[in-house]
């Protein structure tokens, strides 16, 4: 068990089977399991690296898991909030843990941890606490691999990765209730998700603009970085590619700059 008045190291594991992790060049720390669910690394920073620096209001991490993402965004963007929403019990009690390391505690006012599952519908989902034009900001990492993913025996981690036909357009249609006017969703998705997504946010989401992923020059890009603006009528744009081993890849992982989306 993590307490409260632990010292984090990077990777430093704990006795119940968890780690420690530093990210943004340890400027804070998440609590973690070490080989159950989905572990936090490159999706999470791409992910917050798009909200602008001078961001402003309330912030949706979907699907937060133990809530690098989420918190990463309060990290690079100090006038924000953050509400963690996730419905997998053991990446709550993460969430907690993360939120009450020392490390972190000029996070934690900012942080809040809701319990909820995205998917809900009509009252279910307010009943939930996603309560209808909410968020300024959200962010999501959906599971993105198709159900013909040879996914782990373990069946936190299988949830974590693989996608439930019409996932995507649920997870959406629970963005453009709970988002504002004008508020941007920004999802992080695998190349062949592109077609159900952009129908999934036909009619919700415009003004969309997209990032590929490249793992390194030359590559193909492996993923895509996805905004729509709530409401928006502007045509979709696709901006120049986002190379991870490059110098503009090594400041976006230590925190040092942002993604232009």
């Amino acid at each position: 068990m993590i307490s409260s008045d632990q010292s984090p190291n990077l990777r430093a594991s704990v006795v119940d089977n968890s780690t420690i992790d530093g990210f943004l060049d340890n400027s804070f720390f998440v609590s973690q399991s070490a080989k159950g669910t989905h572990r936090s690394g490159l999706d999470a920073v791409l992910l917050a690296a798009t909200i602008r620096e001078d961001a402003k209001g309330l912030v949706a991490d979907f699907g937060a898991g133990c809530g690098a993402a989420g918190m990463a965004v309060a990290q690079r963007c100090p006038a924000v909030s953050v509400d963690l929403i996730e419905i997998n019990t053991s990446c709550i009690s993460h969430c907690h843990r993360s939120a009450l390391l020392p490390a972190n505690r000029h996070l934690a006012e900012r942080l809040s941890i809701i319990e909820a599952d995205v998917t809900l519908n009509g009252t279910d989902r307010d009943k939930a606490g996603l309560i209808k034009n909410t968020y300024d900001h959200m962010v999501a990492n959906p599971p993105y691999n198709d159900a013909s993913f040879q996914g782990s025996p373990n069946a936190d981690r299988a949830f974590a990765h693989v996608m439930e036909p019409g996932m995507l357009e649920k997870w959406v249609r629970t963005a453009a209730h709970v988002g504002k006017a004008k508020s941007e969703l920004t999802l992080i998705a695998r190349p062949a998700s592109i077609i159900e997504l952009i129908e999934a946010m036909k009619g919700r989401f415009g003004s969309i603009r997209l990032v590929p992923v490249h793992p390194r020059a030359e590559a193909d890009a492996v993923l895509l970085l996805v905004r729509g603006v709530k409401g928006g009528k502007a045509p979709l744009r696709v901006l120049p590619g986002f190379i991870v081993e490059s110098e503009e890849g090594e400041d976006v992982m230590r925190g040092r700059t942002g993604i232009a989306l």
